[in-house]
């Protein structure tokens, strides 16, 4: 049986969608998973052990260029590919009218979506011949989860979420002294001030002063800040000398034993790769998402309330006494 997997957006919840792909190739060999996503977020499904094939739509170029007439030959060769897999399902795990056009056009015999209260624009309801009615409050990874167990008719799954991302990687190459700042966000309102960063890595500094800390950025303003706070922090902080490229991501990830961030799809990926992480929430509420990806990663913060800086401390510094036992 084919079946193809819609969730074209955004980044870190691709990352949220992984354990109920790796559930159901595990309870469902005979199944082949399809993903289709947009380009600039494939990273997550192209490093997927059980998944097929994955489709690359180029939605954000278009709709920056709807013009272009390269870009809807590209788009409509793509679904012409769709079509051509002939899928018995296609399950929409985002919910919205762009996803859920993209489930029509698949040819899909069968489509599925979130009922009502589960879906995030109310149109893309009636593109969908069967609805997952899921009860609030679950964690995006356990919906997902639970959501694809009802689709073929499982029990819910149990156990610690599978995110099949390690296999296609190369071996770990680690060194234990270096650590990750993540501060930015697709949202400020889920950002931590700056000065934040640099009392956080001098503590660092002080405490342990073999560590070396890096800095993520990905934009040109992102990479201004970050060197700004070079420059503030005596250069206690290190930005990346170049944009963390998707094709790299996991390879870059998989070398720092720790990692810091706010809430964002790097922040989310480095936990779901096994790497002790602190997920700092300002704006979402953190018992939503997962945090088993290692059983070192910790949240702070609440919805709408960041942790203090003496909360932030702690954590961290607390988790850096622990790394010789982490990779011993």
């Amino acid at each position: 049986m084919k079946i193809l997997v819609i969730r074209l957006s955004s980044f870190g919840d691709q990352i949220h969608l992984c354990p109920a792909v790796s559930d159901l190739k595990r309870r469902r060999s005979d199944i082949k998973i399809y993903w289709v996503v947009q380009s600039e977020f494939a990273t997550v499904p192209l490093a997927h052990q059980d998944v097929t094939r994955v489709f690359l739509l180029p939605l954000t170029k278009l709709r920056q260029s709807p013009l272009k007439f390269s870009l809807w030959r590209d788009f409509f060769r793509i679904v012409k590919q769709l079509r051509n897999e002939h899928f018995e399902i296609a399950i929409d795990a985002q919910g919205v009218i762009k996803s859920a056009t993209v489930a029509l056009l698949s040819g899909a015999r069968e489509r599925i979506g979130f009922d009502r209260q589960g879906i995030a624009e109310s149109l893309a309801y009636w593109f969908y011949h069967r609805h997952f009615d899921y009860e609030p409050g679950m964690t995006s990874v356990t919906k997902l989860r639970q959501y694809f167990s009802w689709v073929f008719g499982l029990a819910p799954p149990d156990g610690e979420p599978k995110f099949g991302l390690l296999s296609l990687k190369r071996p770990r190459q680690l060194s234990k002294n270096l650590l990750l700042f993540v501060p930015f966000a697709s949202s400020a309102s889920k950002m931590l001030d700056s000065n934040s960063w640099i009392i956080l890595a001098e503590s660092i500094q002080k405490n342990s002063p073999m560590i070396k800390i890096h800095m993520s950025w990905g934009s040109t303003h992102e990479r201004s800040i970050a060197h700004e706070l070079l420059a503030l922090s005596s250069g206690k902080i290190i930005p990346n000398p170049r944009r963390l490229e998707s094709s790299e991501l996991i390879d870059t990830l998989m070398g720092y034993s720790v990692v810091v961030g706010v809430d964002t799809g790097i922040t989310h990926l480095a936990n779901a790769l096994g790497i002790p992480t602190v997920m700092i929430f300002k704006k979402s509420a953190p018992q939503l998402f997962y945090t088993a990806g290692s059983p070192y990663s910790m949240q702070l913060g609440s919805a709408n309330v960041g942790p203090t800086q003496e909360e932030l401390e702690a954590k961290v510094l607390g988790l850096l006494k622990r790394i010789p036992e982490v990779y011993s």
